[in-house]
């Protein structure tokens, strides 16, 4: 970007989740109205509730009702359909276990249900990427790779991004390589993750693996929460992206919607005034635009 005029156009910021939002919505708004009033705000956000429970078809028919064209949803993957469901008396000790010796792997059923259940998604053009965030014991390996691959044909046709949790996928850079030729095979997108610091963290790697989409998911980086937020998606650190924080974002998020049609920014982060800030202020630093009646939300 540097020397160039030209601002990206294609990068879409959104919250993780839109119900607990404190002080957005204007008192007394129902929960029903709540969707429709941040899609007059945003053009994106990820369902985090998906990860734990199959919703009901016809509500998740109700979510696309209540926006406009253009809107989309990031959808988190039913957390048994990414091995976050534990066998008895497992522990998440990666060390000497495998993941296929720590979760419980779903039957096709399950992949079934979870199709028609976003399937009204699907139909309005409304679906994103369905996100497959897999745990910490989830190894780059040939399980591993014979796992996706069973993700991509049991739902086959929908958009798939993965996140992984495990450096194992990213180090040495020969294991990046093996992980990015088995996801653009499989057309899986490779979420840019940011995360605590950490020494087992996953290193911010901006990469594009499929040309329709990129996500990008931030999660914060306080020192000590990646041990607390690693294992599961409804661990929400405490983080606040400030200026700094956010303007060295800006490259990265640049350079990916140079390569792909879309990039989609998800804030996953607390308190919810803090997503909202930072969801509203990144737009502007990187060239996308925001909508003034945001300006005064603190």
């Amino acid at each position: 970007m540097t020397g160039s005029t030209d601002k990206p156009t294609n990068i879409l910021t959104g919250i993780s989740g839109w119900h607990r939002l404190e002080g957005f919505y204007p008192p007394r708004t129902r929960q029903p109205d709540m969707l429709s009033y941040y899609a007059e705000h945003f053009s994106l956000v990820e369902v985090a509730t998906t990860f734990q429970g199959i919703p009901a078809e016809e509500r998740v028919r109700e979510w696309a009702d209540s926006v406009p064209d253009g809107f989309l949803f990031d959808v988190l993957a039913f957390g048994g359909l990414t091995l976050h469901q534990r066998r008895p008396g497992a522990t998440a000790s990666t060390a000497i276990q495998s993941w296929s010796e720590i979760a419980v792997e779903p039957p096709d059923v399950i992949f079934d249900e979870f199709v028609s259940a976003i399937a009204p998604l699907s139909a309005a053009g409304k679906l994103g990427v369905i996100m497959l965030q897999f745990p910490p014991w989830f190894d780059s390996g040939r399980e591993s790779i014979e796992y996706l691959t069973r993700c991509r044909e049991r739902l086959s046709d929908l958009p798939l991004a993965v996140e992984f949790r495990s450096v194992s996928w990213f180090l040495p850079a020969s294991r990046l390589e093996d992980t990015l030729d088995h996801l653009i095979d499989l057309e899986i997108a490779l979420s840019l993750s940011d995360f605590p610091p950490d020494r087992d963290t996953p290193p911010f790697h901006p990469i594009v693996t499929v040309t329709d989409v990129a996500p990008v998911r931030l999660h914060g980086r306080k020192k000590g929460s990646w041990e607390k937020i690693a294992p599961t998606a409804t661990a929400i650190a405490e983080f606040t992206y400030g200026e700094a924080e956010l303007g060295e974002l800006v490259g990265p998020v640049a350079a990916l919607a140079a390569e792909a049609d879309r990039v989609h920014v998800i804030f996953n982060v607390q308190p919810s005034s803090a997503a909202v800030r930072a969801a509203t202020d990144f737009p502007e630093m990187v060239g996308g635009g925001t909508d003034d009646r945001l300006k005064s939300y603190t």
